[in-house]
């Protein structure tokens, strides 16, 4: 079945996809696609991922939002936009890589989503612009010092109170293991409710492929998540 073409906002990017109906004893997972926020990259690289949860009987909303340098801001309102359009459905916030940014920024605004699950997560903007990381994207982004905005970065935001994983492979290129260890490390002296799960062997893009092994294991931590009361 194909999915249906749905707005939340007049921009051409303030659109999503939905795959399937909402699920009366399933929340829905939302998926945030990555691309170290340049225009050129889309939803389109999340799309097998959503055909194949849909297929396996879960609703799924692909987002798209604004990727536009030197508005940061524009980029968050719209996730949180979106999130506040799907309410009251119960939501499971699922982000690859910067998506994965935005997903631990948003998540704490929006009381109906039940569990955030990150895929090689964006999660310290000034190590990712000292690295260099995606071709320098952190100063193609925002065109100023990732230091002058900590309301950007995951590792400076106020702790979330709902379950968050964390699954990155240990062969990423793109956003290194070490961001994720450390984060991770930082949010348990928080006294987060958060998990690291190592995959072994895997790179950046592995994550987001439904046919690796590692699309199992996303699956069972999914099918983990309480039946809607």
């Amino acid at each position: 079945m194909s999915p249906t073409s749905l707005t939340y906002g007049n921009d051409p990017d303030q659109v999503y996809e939905r795959y399937g109906l909402p699920n009366a004893e399933r929340p829905t997972v939302v998926l945030i696609h990555g691309g170290y926020w340049r225009s050129q990259h889309d939803r389109e690289h999340m799309r097998r991922t959503a055909e194949e949860l849909s297929n396996l009987g879960w609703s799924v909303v692909l987002a798209e939002y604004r990727r536009s340098p030197h508005l940061p801001a524009e980029t968050l309102q719209d996730i949180d936009s979106l999130l506040a359009t799907l309410a009251p459905e119960h939501l499971v916030l699922t982000g690859f890589s910067v998506g994965g940014q935005l997903a631990l920024l948003c998540a704490s605004k929006h009381l109906h989503i039940r569990q955030v699950i990150t895929l090689a997560p964006v999660t310290d903007l000034v190590a990712t612009e000292h690295e260099r990381l995606g071709e320098d994207a952190v100063r193609d982004w925002l065109h100023e010092p990732a230091s002058n905005h900590p309301e950007l970065n995951p590792t400076f935001s106020r702790p979330i109170s709902i379950p968050i994983i964390v699954f990155h492979g240990t062969d990423d290129a793109r956003v290194p293991i070490s961001h994720s260890r450390k984060y991770v490390h930082g949010r348990l002296d928080l006294g987060e409710d958060i998990r690291l799960f190592e995959i072994a062997g895997a790179g950046h893009f592995e994550l987001v492929d439904p046919h690796h092994p590692f699309f199992l294991e996303f699956v069972r931590e999914l099918e983990k998540i309480e039946p809607l009361p």
